[in-house]
C-alpha cells in the first residue's frame, strides 16, 4: 500500500515510518518538505496537537487524495470524528525513547467509528506485524490515552507527597521504594501491584504527560486532575 506520514520526521513519526516501511511504500509530509501530489491509501498522523490539527490533516487528505486516516496523536475527544467517517484513532504507548520497538510491545488499540473502518485499519496495521485491536469509538481511545498520561501522573504526584512526608520525618527515601518491591513481590499476578518511580522533586519529566493532563482538565474541569497540576505548579 502507499502510505504517507504525516510528522514522519519527528520522534513518533520516524519510528512509524521504521515500523510500516517492510510492509508498505512509505513517504512522509512535514510543512516544509512533502512528496509529489500523488493519492496515497493510507495517512499516518504523527503532530502533536493544536488548535488547528483538523483542518491541517483534512488538507493533507484533500492534497493527497487519501483514503484511510490513522491519527496516531494524542488528542482532545471528538478530534478524530472531526476528521471523518474514514479516520480511526489509534495512540501510541510506550516509551517514547524506544518507541519503534514499543510499536510492536503494546497492543495497538483502534477506535473506529464503523466496524469497517476499524477492521481496515487493523489490517493495515497486522501486515507490518503490529499487533492491532479495535476498541469502541475514536472518542473512546482518545479518552483513555488521555487518562493513561494522567494516571500516570497521579503516581508522579503522589512520589511528590511521599518525598515530602519522608524527608520532614528524617525517613531515607530510598526506603519508600525497597518497601513497594517487596510489596509488588507479595502481591506477584494480581491487580495490587503498585507503581515504582523515581521522586520528582517538582518536574515532570515527559512533557506530553503535563500537556495532555491540561488539555484533559480543561474538557472536563475535574478536580482530582486540577489538584495535581497546581501540585507541579501546572497551572
Amino acid at each position: 500500500m502507499k502510505v504517507l506520514v504525516m510528522g514522519g520526521a519527528g520522534k513518533v513519526g520516524a519510528a512509524l515510518v521504521n515500523a510500516l516501511k517492510n510492509a508498505h511504500e512509505v513517504q512522509i509530509v512535514e510543512v516544509n518538505s512533502k512528496p509529489e501530489v500523488q493519492k496515497f491509501d493510507v495517512l499516518h498522523v504523527a503532530i502533536p496537537w493544536q488548535g488547528d490539527f483538523v483542518s491541517k490533516v483534512n488538507a493533507v487528505v484533500k492534497e493527497f487524495k487519501v483514503g484511510l486516516v490513522i491519527n496516531h496523536s494524542t488528542v482532545p475527544p471528538g478530534t478524530t470524528k472531526a476528521i471523518g467517517p474514514d479516520a480511526v484513532h489509534s495512540p501510541i504507548l510506550g516509551q517514547h525513547d524506544d518507541l519503534e520497538n514499543e510499536l510492536f510491545r503494546f497492543t495497538k488499540w483502534v477506535g473506529a467509528s464503523s466496524e469497517k473502518i476499524g477492521r481496515l485499519a487493523v489490517s493495515h496495521l497486522a501486515m507490518s506485524g503490529i499487533d492491532a485491536r479495535m476498541m469502541g469509538t475514536p472518542n473512546d481511545t482518545e479518552t483513555l490515552k488521555l487518562l493513561c498520561l494522567f494516571r500516570y501522573m497521579n503516581d508522579l504526584a503522589f512520589y511528590e507527597t511521599a518525598g515530602t512526608v519522608l524527608d520532614s520525618l528524617k525517613v531515607n527515601r530510598n526506603l519508600l521504594n525497597v518497601w513497594t518491591s517487596a510489596y509488588n513481590d507479595g502481591y506477584k499476578g494480581t491487580k495490587f501491584s503498585r507503581a515504582l518511580l523515581s521522586f520528582p522533586n517538582g518536574k515532570i519529566g515527559g512533557s506530553c504527560v503535563a500537556q495532555n493532563s491540561k488539555i484533559l482538565f480543561e474538557i472536563t474541569k475535574n478536580e482530582g486532575i486540577k489538584k495535581d497540576l497546581e501540585l507541579f505548579k501546572l497551572i
